[in-house]
């Protein structure tokens, strides 16, 4: 004779679950909710505090002009460093600089993108 099985089983607990109970804050796509409340995102990155406008960093002709490339491309990309930087531009950039005192674009480029995913602005 067969005996039934009696063990008490739960639902499975999904990731999300299961980091909330670990008190884990939960990711939240920062950029559509300050642009859908029209607020400015604070973010940290490489010791600046930035105060980010995602609507001014997503503005499409800026990117299109970034996309063309050539001098204007150029140009769009020095405007979007500015918009991100904002007053701290010039101490981010000399925060980069090699022994020598220059800053390579690479380097430029990759704090930028930091600035981009930390503000949740890469995403599509």
């Amino acid at each position: 004779m067969a005996t039934a099985n009696t063990r008490k089983t739960t639902p499975a607990r999904t990731t999300r679950q299961r980091a909330a109970a670990a008190g884990a804050k939960l990711p939240a796509d920062h950029a559509v909710k300050a642009e859908a409340e029209g607020e400015l995102i604070e973010i940290t990155v490489q010791g600046f505090d930035l105060q980010i406008d995602p609507e001014a960093l997503s503005d499409f002709r800026l990117h299109r002009r970034m996309a063309r490339g050539g001098g204007d491309g150029q140009t769009a990309q020095f405007e979007l460093f500015d918009r991100a930087f904002g007053d701290q531009a010039e101490d981010a950039l000399e925060s980069l600089a090699d022994e020598r005192g220059y800053v390579s674009p690479k380097a430029a480029g990759a704090l930028l993108r930091e600035v981009i995913e930390a503000a949740g602005l890469g995403k599509s």
